[in-house]
């Protein structure tokens, strides 16, 4: 058996060995199997890879009929001492292209390097699984290769085997050694490993990119690394690329002579002649991995998109990013698109190890990712990877981070004296310094020669008759607690007004919700939410009715607001019902619902009192809450309690 595939992450030899070593007597296959969680033919199977293992390490495996096994140590630090020697060749055994998981990356390898064809008798022997087990793992595959047009074709007396191209072939193959690097420590125990041993052709590699400064992330440096492992497996076997195309930026492009130089790297280190085609590949990765490219690959076509992308997600969720943080988003997201439409040109990827984590953490940036997801798909005809969509979900999320950072910009007009003014300006500033940039004026003169509506409200010593659309706060020249108090909770109840669209997930509205009363409600909330609390539904139901779990912090006209208390996996989450026809509750007519699980904190009190506010105002608003209620969009609703910012 080949070495790596016993140091599998889920080897069940490496299981067995373990069992044994920290027992003192005899284990049956029984027991083994029990422990483990796998059939007694299985453990017999695996004990022919177990004896060759501790061979290999200077151990020896005692099998005594009806006994059992165990392995013949004179002491217990002789099994300390393999159990290390096991891990420390599990950490070391780097970048080994026969790396399984699972059977299914195993069936794939297998389909993928063999030319001639596997018969599925064999196949089943070798996997030891059933004709159906094999059947369904071989049905993921098709969609699996399918993505990358590949087929798995079935031919008399040869068997199954896989047709399509050899790059799309290549990406499957280093799918399946990269995601074995994702679940374990093995992929940053060999990170650190890459500076050691300066003979080897990984540290010749990196060094070169150093050379020529091309910029690569530690995830992305191994995905590099791992294709040109793949290349060089797969340029021995014969399985050589052809007709490549390549832009003509490329030819003169720092990717092409750094991609020239690792070809003459991989001959004199060991001796693999790479063809020209295999060297305009190189480069082709390089650029897809690295974080920003010598050259823009399609200006057009990623401006057009981003200028698109950005009015989308206005018009969908309401989410306006604005300056000088929109300049900076622009930028980023630019480049990002840009590299986006050469790995759908040339079918690269760039790879990341958070793809399937993004959604749940972020749910509002990745509902923006898969906006932009669609435009682009919808331009180019193209399927965007799910690593890009990630890419994509953690920038709107910087910048949605951002964008809760930036201060109000506060106009404080302040004739007194200079010692008095300083007072003032400082006792402002106490609560709320994080929150607010006030800009000083000493007198009402110098407004006249300033843009007022750069300022999100002004506050002021003085009396002014000024026409303007933005709030005037007056101060006596002596600030006492109700005045501070009043100051303190206007900044943050327009701030978090200002932040409704960032707090309100488009996901999570739902309207013309079809209901007779409460009670109808639970069904529906359930349903949303229910991979998050993981309990059953009567359980989950005498939550909600449980006053310590769950209170009701408001129920003003046509709306209802009630918190939990319950453990979600998903915090300061509100989940919006907009009701087709009103139901009655306290004897008051009630159309919006709202659930809350915003945290008991002052950041989770300011944004409840900031909601109650803003949607008071949208449902005592007689003439605005019809109009709402005839269309209620998430845009309209995002709207409706966003006026009150202005109007108030």
């Amino acid at each position: 058996m080949v070495r790596a595939q016993i140091f599998n992450q889920e080897s069940y030899c490496i299981q067995i060995i373990r069992y044994l070593s920290f027992l003192d007597d005899y284990a049956t296959s029984y027991e083994i199997a029990n422990h483990i969680g796998i059939s007694r033919r299985l453990v017999r199977d695996e004990i022919i890879n177990v004896q060759e293992l501790l061979n290999e390490f200077g151990y020896r495996l005692i099998s005594r009929t009806p006994k059992g096994y165990r392995i013949d140590f004179t002491d217990y630090l002789e099994a300390l001492e393999l159990i290390n020697k096991i891990e420390n060749h599990e950490r070391n055994h780097n970048f080994d292209y026969y790396l399984y998981i699972n059977r299914t990356f195993y069936v794939a390898k297998r389909l993928l390097e063999c030319d001639t064809g596997i018969k599925i008798d064999d196949l089943e022997e070798e996997i030891f699984v059933s004709r159906s087990t094999l059947s369904k793992e071989l049905s993921n595959l098709r969609e699996w290769f399918a993505k990358h047009e590949l087929k798995i074709n079935s031919k008399a007396n040869v068997g199954l085997i896989l047709e399509g191209r050899e790059e799309n072939k290549r990406i499957i193959l280093s799918d399946i050694i990269f995601i074995n690097y994702k679940h374990s420590y093995i992929m940053f125990d060999f990170l650190k490993s890459l500076y050691k041993n300066k003979e080897m052709l990984d540290y010749k590699i990196i060094s070169l990119l150093k050379k020529y400064n091309v910029s690569l992330s530690d995830t992305s440096l191994i995905d590099f690394l791992v294709y040109i492992l793949v290349m060089i497996s797969r340029a021995k076997s014969k399985h050589l690329l052809t007709e490549i195309d390549i832009p003509e930026e490329f030819n003169l492009s720092i990717e092409m002579q750094v991609a020239k130089e690792i070809a003459l790297k991989i001959k004199d280190t060991i001796n693999c002649q790479i063809t020209y085609d295999e060297i305009k590949q190189i480069a082709i990765e390089l650029f897809a991995k690295e974080d920003k490219g010598s050259f823009y690959y399609n200006k057009e076509m990623s401006l057009t998109i981003v200028n698109e992308s950005l009015k989308a997600i206005e018009n969908e969720f309401f989410i306006i990013f604005k300056e000088p943080l929109l300049k900076d988003l622009k930028e980023e997201l630019f480049t990002m698109v840009d590299k986006t439409l050469f790995h759908c040109s040339f079918n690269t990827k760039q790879r990341n190890t958070y793809y399937n984590k993004v959604e749940k953490n972020y749910s509002n940036s990745f509902q923006l990712a898969l906006c932009l997801k669609n435009i682009i798909e919808q331009k180019t005809i193209h399927h965007v990877s799910m690593s890009s969509i990630s890419s994509f979900t953690i920038l709107f999320e910087k910048f949605i981070c951002l964008t809760k950072l930036q201060k109000q910009k506060v106009l404080f007009v302040c004739t007194l004296d200079h010692q008095n003014r300083d007072l003032l300006y400082r006792q402002l500033l106490f609560d709320i310094e994080s929150y607010v940039d006030i800009e000083l004026f000493g007198n009402v003169g110098n407004i006249l020669e300033c843009d007022i509506n750069q300022y999100d409200y002004i506050i002021s010593t003085i009396s002014m008759d000024i026409d303007i659309n933005i709030p005037i706060v007056l101060i006596s020249e002596f600030l006492d607690n109700n005045t501070m108090r009043y100051f303190k909770n206007l900044v943050m109840e327009t701030r978090q007004i200002e932040m409704s669209e960032f707090l309100f997930n488009k996901k999570y509205y739902f309207n013309c919700v079809d209901i007779d009363n409460i009670n109808g409600i639970y069904d529906y909330l359930y349903s949303v939410l229910k991979k998050e609390v993981a309990i059953s539904f009567d359980i989950f139901k005498k939550n909600l009715l449980d006053k310590d779990q769950v209170e009701i912090i408001d129920s003003c006209s046509h709306s209802l607001i009630f918190s939990s208390h319950m453990k979600l996996n998903l915090k300061n989450l509100l989940i919006v019902f907009v009701l087709k026809k009103p139901i009655i509750y306290n004897k008051k007519k009630v159309s919006i619902i709202i659930f809350s699980t915003l945290q008991d904190d002052f950041e989770g009190n300011v944004r409840t009192q900031g909601l109650l506010k803003s949607l008071r105002y949208l449902c005592d608003n007689e003439q605005g809450f019809d109009q709402f209620i005839n269309n209620p969009t998430y845009v309209c609703f995002i709207k409706g309690i966003k006026d009150i910012s202005v109007k108030k």
